[in-house]
């Protein structure tokens, strides 16, 4: 499966930019996340009632994580479940697993420079605007400038093997991603050419990371999809085909979407969310649910048409096409750009609301502007490097 799946490539680009309208209202209306523990800036409290409302799932961040782990585990394990049966498998599943670090680390360490250079010109205006937002999201970050060692040494190492946030809040998830690629990618080779006991094998795996308590339970789901696709093809044609069973799927979909609106800033809802609250201890809550609410989403949007073809229609393909990017890029745009505009404005816009509308409505258009730039040159001259690199050591 080289090939690259235009509904997964849809689903991935929706949940990056989601991610970014979810880091917004935790930097503008913190009570969208955290409840009533915070300052609401919506008449009414709509803020605050929005943070534990099934509604949230539109922009709760950390499930949309998930759903990209859990897509990232599924296009990854597909592409090693696929060539199992080639001559050249082994060279391929090698190749594969040194491209990982350098198609991951190059763009990091581009966008990386870039925040570095902003530090340096003092172009992060976060914490004078935490003082008007009261987002703890914002507050403490490039206090100081950074400086080359930690440039070198978050990029290179800490951020992968550490979840260093030195140079940006949302990079706590590319250690999980880089070594939860591994994982997957274990896991699929384990399958061999002909294994037909595996799903047992991956729900035995699936109760050790929920035990865990662990993230990278959504990798081992993504695994478990994979090997449905490429080894049990008929399941989902049959599911396809029968009204019945279809129904289930999207009954699956509103289920997972349902999940995942379980609140990741409020430690105990009272709303319907209460019913769900009686997991083990040991185990968050938002994390299982989240996780599982992704699994029940990409397995539906595996099964029915309808969905895949809404997913890859242009505009959505195109958040796909820049999905890291948008990733990458959002939160140093919102500390750097949204945080000088709303320290701009205040003093000219009588409304927190409208003010803080307009400011989205300039990040967003500059940042799929930057994204689509970012993606067009530095992740192109990236890849051909990756490409040069692997060629070197895998010949």
């Amino acid at each position: 499966m080289n090939k690259r799946i235009s509904y997964i490539d849809g689903l991935r680009g929706i949940a990056c930019i989601l991610v970014f309208v979810n880091h917004f209202l935790m930097a503008f209306f913190p009570a969208s996340y955290l409840g009533g523990d915070t300052v609401s800036h919506i008449p009414g409290g709509l803020d605050t009632w929005y943070a534990s409302s099934p509604v949230s799932v539109l922009t709760n961040g950390n499930f949309m994580v998930c759903v990209f782990f859990i897509l990232s585990a599924y296009v990854l394990s597909c592409k090693i479940l696929q060539n199992a049966d080639k001559d050249n498998a082994l060279d391929s599943i090698s190749s594969s697993f040194l491209k990982r670090y350098f198609r991951l680390f190059l763009p990091v360490f581009c966008v990386c420079i870039l925040i570095l250079i902003l530090s340096r010109l003092g172009l992060f205006f976060n914490n004078a605007a935490a003082a008007v937002t009261g987002s703890g999201l914002m507050t403490g970050r490039y206090e100081y400038p950074l400086s080359l060692y930690e440039l070198f040494s978050s990029s290179f190492a800490r951020i992968w093997f550490k979840a260093d946030e030195t140079f940006s809040n949302s990079f706590w998830m590319l250690s999980t991603l880089f070594i939860g690629g591994f994982l997957s990618s274990i896991l699929s080779i384990m399958a061999g050419k002909h294994n037909r006991r595996m799903l047992i094998l991956y729900g035995f795996f699936a109760l050790i990371f929920i035990h865990l308590d662990s993230l990278y339970l959504s990798f081992v789901f993504g695994t478990a999809l994979a090997y449905i696709s490429v080894r049990h093809q008929d399941w989902l044609d049959r599911i396809r085909q029968t009204m019945f069973l279809k129904v289930g799927a999207v009954f699956a979909a509103l289920l997972g979407l349902l999940f995942g609106g379980y609140p990741s800033g409020i430690d105990a809802p009272v709303n319907l969310y209460h019913y769900l609250n009686h997991l083990p201890a040991g185990i968050t809550p938002y994390q299982f649910y989240h996780i599982l609410g992704a699994f029940l989403l990409t397995a539906a949007v595996l099964c029915l048409p309808m969905l895949q073809k809404a997913l890859s229609v242009k505009p959505i393909l195109f958040l796909g096409n820049i999905s890291f990017a948008i990733y990458l890029l959002n939160l140093p745009l919102i500390f750097s750009l949204s945080s000088g505009l709303l320290l701009k404005m205040a003093f000219l816009c009588d409304s927190y609301l409208l003010c803080s509308t307009i400011i989205f409505s300039i990040t967003l258009v500059v940042l799929l502007l930057l994204s689509y730039l970012f993606n067009r040159f530095a992740e192109s001259a990236c890849n051909k490097i990756t490409a040069v690199i692997v060629s070197f050591f895998v010949p």
